[in-house]
């Protein structure tokens, strides 16, 4: 988890800066989405998760995006018994079918794009994948409703998706010492 999010923090950085917006990076763990990064953005928005926080995968374009690339037995402990939960603000709670085809349609795009009625905020994520082109986490921007069409952010979440993939296939990083454990392996154990 920690050297995914080395690796993403450049791109991460790029996108807020390009766009101002809030920034996410989430991983599936047990069901759920975890942030593993994040960036604030300038805009006020009403978030009150932090880095290492699970968020419930359906309400969310990061979540929704990881869960429709989970394993089948992961998607059915989430969406059976309609139990997965959903925000109170006043909109319609989606079916478990609906959910579903939404899935079918996120790996078909290899995108998500929330814009949930009566919701205060919508967003958009994009899969990052590894060497084996699994898909890993997601990355994706949360705006406040109404105030920037998603569309136009698609192709850059996409492209940081992209970015960041493109790091995590290559070679890893060879970790740089610092200068006291650089001295303390050049010197000879007594």
């Amino acid at each position: 988890m920690l050297y995914i999010r080395e690796l993403a923090s450049p791109a991460l950085d790029n996108l807020e800066r390009a766009t101002g917006l809030h920034v996410q990076l989430a991983m599936l763990e047990d069901g759920d989405a975890r942030i593993i990064d994040r960036r604030i953005g300038k805009q006020d928005l009403p978030i009150y998760y932090h880095i290492g926080d699970a968020m419930p995968p359906v309400p969310t374009a990061v979540g929704r995006l990881l869960l429709a690339f989970a394993s089948p037995t992961v998607i059915s402990d989430v969406l059976d018994d309609d139990a997965f939960i959903w925000p109170s603000f006043d909109s319609p709670r989606p079916t478990p079918q609906e959910i579903r085809d939404d899935l079918d349609a996120i790996r078909r795009t290899r995108l998500a794009v929330l814009t949930t009625p009566g919701a205060p905020v919508h967003s958009v994520a994009a899969p990052v994948t590894d060497r084996t082109k699994s898909v890993v986490a997601a990355v994706g921007v949360v705006v406040r409703t109404g105030t920037i069409p998603l569309q136009q952010l698609v192709p850059l979440v996409k492209a940081t998706a992209k970015d960041i993939s493109r790091r995590l296939a290559g070679p890893k990083p060879r970790r740089t010492l610092p200068p006291w454990e650089e001295a303390s392996k050049a010197r000879p154990s007594a």
